[in-house]
């Protein structure tokens, strides 16, 4: 036996934590065991034998693992067989690539006539019937994007959502989601679809004043009020929320006011309730670094309010949906993707779907299938099953690039593991208060 290669020891005060960065368990100690497991880690037959209780643990949390384990590839040769016997099927679809608003930093060209039609419809039904009868998955998540999806809702969305509702069976069902700034959402919309229990994302990119400059529809309309309004809406009729803050390293601190807007949600409210951030990707002349001295405070006080926060470090977070096979994007000329974070364009173009509901992939598609389980240096990483690399994006476009793709340093893996352990600590409180 040997002691696992992705187990880290912290001591904390007169206890210490054990920490596997692989199986994501985590143990603290008693001085005692902590003395012990530091004097012999790499002679564990007198841990076995003077502790044979503690011994037994870690071997049974992977603390500890036989000496012809490979454990980098037992991390591959899991996320392959999710890849291979997943029962859960993701599909984006972009009903038009038009939207009421005019956001700056919106990668999409908002073109006209870009509604989907009839013909790409029926194939999107075919490709559906087509997953069903196939018999491989038991759940399909749908979640509609653009553009702004609910601008097709009459169109698009809604004979889509009954389409799909007559193919659930005793084996599958389908879920839903929408991507959505939520301006266009009303009492009627939001009625019609609750049988149907849809989860959202919404987006907030700051106060109300910075939110209004950002979030500018095209008849001047103030849309912050609005938007926290809907959300209320939303979870009134007890419906899930994931409200994504869209933040820049001038406009961070400013959200502390939208916490101000926001933490007077019941406590039910706040558990349907997440909320994230996420740095414009335009934003690049302030080093990560030293946003992160504001982040992280902010991120802190949204906890403290009763908010689930979803971190870089969140497990929640999982694999990038575009590097895991069963997911994929339509955008609504046909057009096949695997990322929603780049522009629906020819050059990021993956495939084709078929009039009879096949998709017809092309070479950038192999590209990244080839990259998706990262480089050298990410396998070599202590990192390696929590950071996974980065987004399959990224990895893509850094095909021909050595190094650590997300440009780590040695401190922020350490901030990172640190911060994983904080969140495991809040996960674990979160499920006991379920259960109360």
């Amino acid at each position: 036996m040997k002691k696992s290669k992705y187990t880290i020891f912290i001591p904390v005060g007169s206890r210490s934590i054990l920490f596997n960065c692989r199986t994501d368990e985590l143990i603290q100690v008693e001085k005692r065991l902590s003395d012990l497991y530091q004097k012999n880690a790499n002679d564990l037959k007198v841990i076995k034998e003077l502790a044979p209780e503690f011994y037994t643990y870690l071997c049974d949390k992977g603390f500890i693992v036989e000496n012809d384990i490979d454990e980098t590839q037992l991390i591959l040769n899991n996320w392959k067989k999710e890849d291979e016997l997943g029962t859960e099927l993701g599909i984006t679809i972009n009903p038009t690539m038009s939207c009421n608003l005019r956001c700056w930093y919106c990668y999409e060209e908002h073109r006209e006539s870009t509604f989907m039609n009839h013909t790409i419809f029926e194939a999107i039904i075919k490709y559906l019937h087509n997953q069903v009868k196939s018999k491989e998955y038991k759940h399909i998540n749908i979640s509609f994007f653009g553009g702004e999806p609910l601008l097709s809702f009459e169109d698009t969305v809604k004979p889509l959502m009954k389409a799909a509702k007559t193919m659930e069976t005793k084996d599958i069902y389908f879920s839903w989601h929408f991507t959505t700034n939520a301006t266009l959402l009303t009492q009627e919309i939001a009625r019609w679809l609750k049988p149907f229990n849809p989860s959202f994302q919404i987006t907030i990119d700051g106060d109300e004043k910075i939110h209004n400059m950002v979030k500018k529809p095209i008849d001047g309309m103030k849309t912050y009020r609005l938007t926290l309004e809907h959300i209320q809406m939303l979870l009134d009729m007890q419906l899930k929320v994931g409200i994504r803050f869209n933040y820049t390293a001038k406009t961070i601190e400013r959200f502390i006011d939208v916490l101000s807007d926001i933490k007077t949600f019941t406590v039910e409210e706040k558990k349907r309730c997440n909320v994230s951030f996420h740095r414009i990707w335009q934003d690049n002349k302030v080093p990560y670094a030293e946003v992160k001295k504001v982040l992280l405070p902010i991120e802190e006080a949204f906890r403290k309010e009763g908010f689930f926060v979803i971190s870089e470090t969140s497990r929640q977070v999982g694999r990038c949906y575009g590097d895991v096979e069963n997911s994929v994007v339509i955008n609504y000329n046909g057009q096949i993707y695997k990322c929603t974070a780049r522009e629906f364009d020819e050059e990021h173009s993956e495939g084709l779907l078929q009039p009879d509901g096949m998709i017809a992939w092309n070479e950038r598609h192999v590209d990244r299938l080839s990259v998706r389980y990262g480089n050298k240096t990410c396998r070599q990483c202590i990192l390696f099953f929590l950071c996974h690399g980065g987004c399959s994006q990224n990895k893509l476009e850094s095909l021909n690039r050595n190094g650590c793709i997300r440009g780590y340093s040695e401190k922020e893996k350490t901030d990172y593991i640190n911060q994983r352990i904080k969140d495991i600590y809040l996960e674990q409180s979160r499920k006991e208060e379920k259960k109360l």
